[in-house]
Protein backbone atom coordinates (compact mmCIF):
# COMPACT_ATOMS: atom_id res chain seq x y z
CA UNK A 1 0.00 0.00 0.00
CA UNK A 2 2.86 2.37 0.76
CA UNK A 3 3.96 1.60 -2.82
CA UNK A 4 1.21 2.45 -4.48
CA UNK A 5 0.91 5.27 -2.54
CA UNK A 6 4.34 6.82 -3.23
CA UNK A 7 4.11 5.99 -6.82
CA UNK A 8 0.72 7.65 -7.85
CA UNK A 9 2.15 10.69 -5.72
CA UNK A 10 5.76 11.10 -6.81
CA UNK A 11 5.27 13.08 -9.63
CA UNK A 12 3.37 15.34 -8.30
CA UNK A 13 4.80 18.97 -7.74
CA UNK A 14 3.23 19.47 -4.64
CA UNK A 15 2.33 15.99 -2.71
CA UNK A 16 0.42 15.37 -0.10
CA UNK A 17 2.79 13.60 2.83
CA UNK A 18 2.33 10.10 3.30
CA UNK A 19 2.72 8.68 6.63
CA UNK A 20 2.79 4.53 6.75
CA UNK A 21 3.16 2.01 9.62
CA UNK A 22 3.71 -1.35 9.13
CA UNK A 23 6.29 -1.93 6.74
CA UNK A 24 8.51 -4.47 7.67
CA UNK A 25 11.76 -3.46 5.37
CA UNK A 26 11.60 -0.28 3.77
CA UNK A 27 14.77 -0.92 2.15
CA UNK A 28 13.98 -4.00 0.54
CA UNK A 29 10.59 -2.17 -0.93
CA UNK A 30 12.24 0.04 -2.49
CA UNK A 31 11.38 2.74 0.02
CA UNK A 32 13.80 4.55 1.15
CA UNK A 33 17.99 3.87 0.70
CA UNK A 34 17.92 4.29 4.64
CA UNK A 35 16.14 6.12 7.30
CA UNK A 36 17.14 10.13 5.44
CA UNK A 37 17.30 9.16 1.76
CA UNK A 38 13.80 8.87 0.97
CA UNK A 39 11.05 11.01 -1.08
CA UNK A 40 10.89 14.17 0.57
CA UNK A 41 7.11 13.48 1.51
CA UNK A 42 7.51 10.03 3.03
CA UNK A 43 7.95 9.15 6.66
CA UNK A 44 6.86 6.89 8.51
CA UNK A 45 7.32 3.58 11.71
CA UNK A 46 9.27 0.82 10.36
CA UNK A 47 8.97 -2.45 12.05
CA UNK A 48 12.05 -4.83 12.34
CA UNK A 49 11.44 -8.13 12.72
CA UNK A 50 14.55 -9.79 14.81
CA UNK A 51 14.60 -13.63 12.94
CA UNK A 52 17.67 -14.12 14.51
CA UNK A 53 16.24 -14.15 17.82
CA UNK A 54 13.19 -16.29 16.34
CA UNK A 55 14.85 -19.14 15.03
CA UNK A 56 16.76 -20.55 18.57
CA UNK A 57 12.96 -20.44 19.93
CA UNK A 58 12.56 -23.49 17.19
CA UNK A 59 15.48 -25.27 19.19
CA UNK A 60 13.68 -24.35 22.87
CA UNK A 61 10.65 -26.06 21.81
CA UNK A 62 12.74 -29.24 20.20
CA UNK A 63 16.48 -29.71 20.97
CA UNK A 64 16.76 -32.09 18.60
CA UNK A 65 15.06 -30.28 15.52
CA UNK A 66 17.45 -30.10 12.15
CA UNK A 67 15.55 -29.65 9.12
CA UNK A 68 13.13 -26.73 9.13
CA UNK A 69 10.95 -25.33 6.24
CA UNK A 70 9.93 -22.16 5.17
CA UNK A 71 7.58 -20.81 2.52
CA UNK A 72 8.45 -16.67 1.28
CA UNK A 73 6.69 -14.89 -2.00
CA UNK A 74 9.41 -13.57 -4.28
CA UNK A 75 6.21 -10.54 -5.01
CA UNK A 76 6.52 -9.62 -1.64
CA UNK A 77 9.42 -7.89 -0.42
CA UNK A 78 9.10 -8.38 3.43
CA UNK A 79 8.41 -12.05 2.43
CA UNK A 80 11.99 -12.39 0.19
CA UNK A 81 14.00 -10.43 3.06
CA UNK A 82 12.60 -12.58 5.77
CA UNK A 83 13.05 -16.07 3.71
CA UNK A 84 16.58 -14.96 3.74
CA UNK A 85 16.80 -13.31 7.01
CA UNK A 86 15.74 -17.60 8.24
CA UNK A 87 18.24 -19.36 6.26
CA UNK A 88 20.66 -16.84 7.53
CA UNK A 89 19.80 -16.92 10.97
CA UNK A 90 18.54 -21.27 10.98
CA UNK A 91 22.39 -22.07 9.49
CA UNK A 92 23.77 -20.00 11.89
CA UNK A 93 22.35 -22.36 14.68
CA UNK A 94 23.22 -25.23 12.73
CA UNK A 95 19.92 -25.89 11.71
CA UNK A 96 18.95 -27.16 7.63
CA UNK A 97 16.36 -24.84 5.58
CA UNK A 98 14.19 -25.90 3.31
CA UNK A 99 12.22 -23.00 0.66
CA UNK A 100 9.35 -23.06 -0.65
CA UNK A 101 8.28 -20.47 -3.19
CA UNK A 102 4.97 -19.10 -4.23
CA UNK A 103 2.63 -16.89 -6.03
CA UNK A 104 -0.39 -17.19 -4.13
CA UNK A 105 -3.03 -18.85 -1.86
CA UNK A 106 -3.62 -21.41 -4.19
CA UNK A 107 0.36 -22.72 -3.73
CA UNK A 108 0.08 -22.78 -0.24
CA UNK A 109 -1.16 -26.58 0.16
CA UNK A 110 1.68 -28.14 -2.70
CA UNK A 111 5.25 -25.19 -1.05
CA UNK A 112 3.83 -26.85 2.22
CA UNK A 113 3.87 -30.54 0.97
CA UNK A 114 7.21 -30.05 -0.83
CA UNK A 115 8.41 -28.92 2.69
CA UNK A 116 7.16 -32.14 4.55
CA UNK A 117 8.62 -34.01 1.49
CA UNK A 118 12.10 -32.95 2.30
CA UNK A 119 11.84 -33.76 5.71
CA UNK A 120 10.89 -30.23 7.55
CA UNK A 121 9.76 -31.15 10.97
CA UNK A 122 8.61 -27.49 11.44
CA UNK A 123 8.27 -24.76 9.38
CA UNK A 124 8.67 -20.68 10.20
CA UNK A 125 7.33 -18.68 7.93
CA UNK A 126 8.38 -14.85 7.33
CA UNK A 127 6.04 -11.92 7.95
CA UNK A 128 4.33 -11.47 4.85
CA UNK A 129 0.21 -11.33 3.35
CA UNK A 130 0.34 -14.56 1.58
CA UNK A 131 1.21 -16.89 4.09
CA UNK A 132 -0.63 -14.79 6.92
CA UNK A 133 -3.70 -15.20 4.50
CA UNK A 134 -3.47 -18.26 3.84
CA UNK A 135 -2.80 -20.37 6.80
CA UNK A 136 -5.64 -22.43 6.63
CA UNK A 137 -4.10 -24.14 3.52
CA UNK A 138 -0.68 -24.45 5.55
CA UNK A 139 -2.20 -25.84 8.79
CA UNK A 140 -3.86 -28.34 6.51
CA UNK A 141 -1.09 -30.27 5.22
CA UNK A 142 1.09 -29.04 9.11
CA UNK A 143 -1.73 -31.09 11.06
CA UNK A 144 -1.98 -33.96 8.78
CA UNK A 145 1.84 -34.25 9.64
CA UNK A 146 1.80 -33.14 12.84
CA UNK A 147 4.42 -29.91 11.96
CA UNK A 148 4.18 -27.31 14.08
CA UNK A 149 4.01 -24.04 12.41
CA UNK A 150 5.94 -21.19 13.29
CA UNK A 151 5.22 -17.59 12.52
CA UNK A 152 6.90 -14.25 12.51
CA UNK A 153 4.28 -12.45 12.59
CA UNK A 154 3.03 -11.86 16.28
CA UNK A 155 -0.93 -11.89 15.30
CA UNK A 156 -0.57 -15.29 13.38
CA UNK A 157 -1.28 -17.07 16.54
CA UNK A 158 -4.59 -15.73 17.01
CA UNK A 159 -5.60 -17.58 13.77
CA UNK A 160 -4.09 -21.10 13.85
CA UNK A 161 -0.37 -20.88 14.01
CA UNK A 162 1.30 -22.92 16.94
CA UNK A 163 3.89 -20.37 17.79
CA UNK A 164 4.45 -16.98 16.97
CA UNK A 165 7.59 -14.65 17.65
CA UNK A 166 8.69 -11.48 16.27
CA UNK A 167 7.41 -7.82 16.40
CA UNK A 168 4.29 -7.49 18.92
CA UNK A 169 4.04 -4.36 19.16
CA UNK A 170 1.98 -3.00 15.89
CA UNK A 171 -0.54 -0.56 18.13
CA UNK A 172 2.64 1.16 19.58
CA UNK A 173 4.11 1.36 16.33
CA UNK A 174 0.61 2.81 15.27
CA UNK A 175 1.35 5.51 17.97
CA UNK A 176 5.05 6.83 16.41
CA UNK A 177 3.35 7.34 12.89
CA UNK A 178 0.66 9.18 14.65
CA UNK A 179 3.20 11.13 16.49
CA UNK A 180 4.83 12.11 13.37
CA UNK A 181 1.54 12.87 11.92
CA UNK A 182 0.53 15.23 14.94
CA UNK A 183 3.74 16.91 14.07
CA UNK A 184 3.52 17.62 10.56
CA UNK A 185 0.35 19.40 10.90
CA UNK A 186 1.10 21.39 14.17
CA UNK A 187 4.21 22.08 11.81
CA UNK A 188 6.40 20.93 14.32
CA UNK A 189 8.51 19.16 11.64
CA UNK A 190 9.84 18.84 8.27
CA UNK A 191 8.29 15.69 6.71
CA UNK A 192 11.70 16.30 3.91
CA UNK A 193 14.33 16.66 6.86
CA UNK A 194 12.41 13.57 9.27
CA UNK A 195 13.89 10.02 9.33
CA UNK A 196 12.02 7.10 9.25
CA UNK A 197 11.16 5.59 12.62
CA UNK A 198 13.13 2.35 13.01
CA UNK A 199 11.60 0.21 15.94
CA UNK A 200 12.50 -3.34 16.84
CA UNK A 201 10.64 -5.96 19.82
CA UNK A 202 10.29 -9.24 20.27
CA UNK A 203 7.40 -11.24 21.49
CA UNK A 204 6.08 -14.55 21.67
CA UNK A 205 2.52 -16.05 21.14
CA UNK A 206 1.24 -19.77 21.79
CA UNK A 207 -1.80 -21.02 20.40
CA UNK A 208 -2.20 -24.21 22.84
CA UNK A 209 -5.76 -25.13 20.88
CA UNK A 210 -3.30 -25.38 17.74
CA UNK A 211 -0.66 -27.65 19.33
CA UNK A 212 -3.24 -29.79 21.02
CA UNK A 213 -4.74 -30.73 17.66
CA UNK A 214 -1.19 -31.54 16.77
CA UNK A 215 -0.34 -33.23 19.63
CA UNK A 216 2.42 -31.44 20.21
CA UNK A 217 3.23 -30.10 23.84
CA UNK A 218 4.83 -27.19 23.95
CA UNK A 219 7.90 -26.94 26.06
CA UNK A 220 8.09 -25.34 29.66
CA UNK A 221 10.89 -22.94 28.93
CA UNK A 222 8.97 -21.57 25.75
CA UNK A 223 6.01 -21.11 27.89
CA UNK A 224 7.47 -19.33 30.15
CA UNK A 225 8.53 -16.71 27.70
CA UNK A 226 4.93 -16.13 25.96
CA UNK A 227 3.02 -13.14 26.56
CA UNK A 228 0.55 -13.88 25.01
CA UNK A 229 -1.80 -17.43 25.02
CA UNK A 230 -5.18 -19.02 23.80
CA UNK A 231 -6.18 -21.76 25.35
CA UNK A 232 -9.65 -23.21 25.15
CA UNK A 233 -10.38 -20.46 22.98
CA UNK A 234 -9.66 -17.53 25.33
CA UNK A 235 -6.87 -15.13 24.32
CA UNK A 236 -4.86 -14.37 27.39
CA UNK A 237 -1.77 -11.60 27.51
CA UNK A 238 1.08 -11.81 30.53
CA UNK A 239 1.39 -9.13 33.01
CA UNK A 240 5.14 -8.57 30.98
CA UNK A 241 3.19 -8.35 28.04
CA UNK A 242 1.14 -5.25 29.13
CA UNK A 243 4.20 -3.49 30.40
CA UNK A 244 6.20 -3.51 27.34
CA UNK A 245 3.15 -2.06 25.56
CA UNK A 246 3.42 0.95 27.59
CA UNK A 247 7.17 0.96 28.06
CA UNK A 248 7.16 1.22 24.19
CA UNK A 249 4.73 4.33 24.03
CA UNK A 250 7.65 6.02 26.64
CA UNK A 251 5.30 5.40 29.58
CA UNK A 252 6.03 3.90 32.92
CA UNK A 253 4.12 2.42 36.24
CA UNK A 254 5.04 6.09 37.34
CA UNK A 255 2.81 7.67 34.85
CA UNK A 256 -0.12 5.65 36.03
CA UNK A 257 -0.18 4.25 39.17
CA UNK A 258 -3.69 2.46 39.17
CA UNK A 259 -2.46 -0.07 36.71
CA UNK A 260 -0.93 -1.54 39.15
CA UNK A 261 -3.87 -3.19 40.30
CA UNK A 262 -4.89 -4.46 36.93
CA UNK A 263 -1.37 -6.55 36.18
CA UNK A 264 -1.13 -8.20 39.63
CA UNK A 265 -2.44 -10.97 37.97
CA UNK A 266 -0.19 -13.76 36.39
CA UNK A 267 -2.32 -13.91 32.96
CA UNK A 268 -5.13 -11.12 31.65
CA UNK A 269 -7.80 -11.27 29.15
CA UNK A 270 -6.14 -9.71 26.18
CA UNK A 271 -9.27 -7.71 25.39
CA UNK A 272 -9.70 -6.53 28.82
CA UNK A 273 -6.27 -5.46 29.24
CA UNK A 274 -5.48 -4.04 26.03
CA UNK A 275 -8.34 -2.01 26.42
CA UNK A 276 -7.51 -0.53 29.60
CA UNK A 277 -4.04 0.28 27.74
CA UNK A 278 -5.55 2.00 25.21
CA UNK A 279 -7.04 4.20 27.49
CA UNK A 280 -4.32 4.90 29.56
CA UNK A 281 -2.17 5.64 26.63
CA UNK A 282 -4.60 7.61 25.34
CA UNK A 283 -5.11 10.04 28.58
CA UNK A 284 -1.72 9.98 29.15
CA UNK A 285 -0.34 11.44 25.19
CA UNK A 286 -2.51 14.40 25.80
CA UNK A 287 -0.80 15.27 29.41
CA UNK A 288 2.22 17.31 30.01
CA UNK A 289 4.15 14.60 30.27
CA UNK A 290 2.93 12.89 26.87
CA UNK A 291 3.47 16.28 24.99
CA UNK A 292 6.77 16.42 26.37
CA UNK A 293 7.32 12.95 25.05
CA UNK A 294 6.28 13.97 21.51
CA UNK A 295 8.60 16.90 21.23
CA UNK A 296 11.82 14.74 21.85
CA UNK A 297 10.40 11.49 19.75
CA UNK A 298 10.00 13.57 16.97
CA UNK A 299 13.46 16.10 17.58
CA UNK A 300 15.43 12.28 17.70
CA UNK A 301 14.14 11.84 14.13
CA UNK A 302 15.64 15.22 12.74
CA UNK A 303 17.66 14.64 9.81
CA UNK A 304 20.76 16.59 8.98
CA UNK A 305 20.53 19.12 5.88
Amino acid sequence: MTQVAINATSDMDDPPAIIFAAVFNAAAAGIAESACEKPAHVAGAEASTPYDEVLPLLLVQDPDLQVIGTIFNPAEASSVAGAEAIVASGEAIGLTVEQASVTGLADLRAATQSLVNKGAAAILLPVDQTTLGGLPAILAVANEYGIPIFHANMQAFAVGATVTAGYNLLFEQGIRAGRILVGHLNGDIDIANTAIHSHTSMGVGINLDSAADLGVEISADLMDMAGRIIEDGASLMSEAEVLARLEATGLSLDDMPRLKAYVEDNVLPVGASAGLVTQIIVRVLSSPAGMEFQQEFLAGLACAE
